[in-house]
């Protein structure tokens, strides 16, 4: 949060237009965090509708050294999924990898099966990061909680990918009050 605040504020010196969207983006990602607290899932249209405005937040902070790819089948895909789940995702791939305008840090989001795929490029950073494994394990034991399903994390020298099952039938009522994000 902090990191976007001094973002914005750089942001409303240089280029008050572009300081506009994103406070408007920031607004929206904060306000989604907030709503979403206590549910445990979302349909996956609201997530990606989300992701999509953090994203705009990152591009602008990492100014052409993250891209991502998000195939139209997933963004059809039905179901839903825990909340800020594809969003902790990104965080482990920056957090975890070295990435720069010359050498992108690639991410693709797409569907096969019943199964949402996260994968990014593998480009460990030189010193290692002291790791807590906290995100994943929290995305795990969320799954735990809702679906005999597990998501499943796959990683090669090149890319570190998480299949995460899309929920079905869940209690929650679908809701598309996300979809303005």
């Amino acid at each position: 949060m902090f990191n976007n605040f001094s973002i914005l504020s750089e942001l409303i010196m240089e280029d008050r237009l572009l300081a506009s969207k994103f406070l408007d983006k920031l607004s929206k990602v904060y306000r989604y965090v907030i709503q979403n607290f206590n549910h445990d899932t979302i349909p996956i249209g609201g997530e990606l509708a989300f992701l999509n405005a953090y994203f705009y937040l990152m591009e602008i902070r990492y100014e052409g050294a993250l891209i991502i790819t998000i195939t139209p089948e997933l963004s059809k895909a039905q179901g839903e999924i825990p909340p800020l789940t594809l969003q902790l995702l990104v965080e482990n791939a920056l957090k975890h990898n070295s990435f720069s305008e010359e050498r992108p840090l690639m991410m693709s989001f797409s569907v096969e099966e019943d199964y949402i795929v996260v994968s990014n490029t593998l480009q460990p950073i030189a010193r290692q990061v002291i790791s807590t494994g906290i995100g994943q394990r929290n995305i795990m034991a969320r799954y735990a909680l809702l679906s005999a399903r597990k998501p499943i994390v796959e990683q090669t020298d090149e890319v570190y990918t998480v299949r995460l099952p899309i929920l079905h039938n869940m209690q929650n009522e679908p809701n598309n009050e996300y979809s303005d994000y």
